[in-house]
């Protein structure tokens, strides 16, 4: 697909606003002030190392004016070794229904010069091996990816997409069932941890379920797949904390496909 490049793009300084976790909650109909488009909430001091005394912003890419698909939905892998930013589209429905909906990969480049900044933004089709893509990390000069999979048998999983090079199975299946829809992946402490929702088969793009969703980790030195933790509704977001000590997973469970919320789960 063809690469759009956008340039002078100016960037603009970012709100910062110190707040005390532990003051209370405002109270209800409490009316906050307006707030900048973007700014950011600063509870510990550590976030000065990431974010530094004067911020800046700018937005490079948007297609809200332009269509109404989620170009910029999930994944926003920041890749050093490239200077590249990938992410990935929401589910595309193809305009013959007899179709099935697909993902777009985005990779976006930006530099600045005296004039702004620069983006250049290509739009790619996954590779046939690696379907539904949803988002990864980076591993080395590569990235690691979830791939979905789709209605067929013996689709998805974890991939390794080095630079130049075809994507690379890591992990497609757990005692011969395949995974449900591998979604988040983290690499730490010698393993791949990554969440398996059933998100594709709520959307119609992938078969029953095979297992139950889980929370799985992949030895790199022993190639062993592990079930490690389960409970969940719809385990979406994973990572590790620095000391590689600690565990997050976000479980949107309560979130239906529809957008709509169940606050009891």
């Amino acid at each position: 697909m063809a690469t759009i490049k956008q340039t002078g793009i100016r960037a603009i300084p970012t709100s910062i606003e110190t707040r005390d976790r532990r003051s209370p909650s405002p109270p209800p109909g409490h009316l906050q002030p307006a707030k900048p488009d973007v700014s950011i909430i600063q509870y510990d001091p550590a976030l000065q190392a990431i974010t530094g005394s004067n911020p800046t912003h700018a937005l490079v890419l948007s297609s809200v004016e332009t269509s109404a698909n989620a170009f910029f939905h999930r994944g926003c892998i920041y890749l050093p070794s490239r200077d590249e930013l990938w992410t990935t589209s929401a589910p595309l429905q193809a305009t013959d229904p007899s179709r099935p909906a697909t993902v777009l990969m985005s990779k976006i480049k930006v530099s600045q010069d005296g004039n702004g900044l620069t983006t250049e933004w290509a739009k790619l089709r996954p590779p046939p091996t690696m379907c539904m893509p949803a988002s990864g990390c980076v591993l080395g000069d590569g990235i690691i990816w979830c791939s979905q999979g789709s209605v067929q048998q013996g689709t998805g999983g974890v991939f390794h997409f080095p630079s130049g090079r075809p994507p690379k199975p890591i992990a497609t299946s757990y005692y011969g069932r395949d995974f449900n829809s591998p979604h988040s992946v983290t690499v730490s402490d010698g393993g791949m941890w990554f969440t398996d929702p059933c998100c594709g088969n709520e959307a119609d793009f992938r078969g029953s379920p095979q297992l139950p969703p889980c929370v799985y980790r992949y030895d790199q030195a022993t190639g062993e797949v592990r079930a490690v933790a389960d409970g969940f509704t719809r385990p979406i977001g994973i990572a590790v904390d620095e000391g590689s000590s600690t565990l997050y997973v976000s479980d949107c469970g309560g979130v239906k496909v529809d957008g709509s919320l169940d606050l009891i789960e």
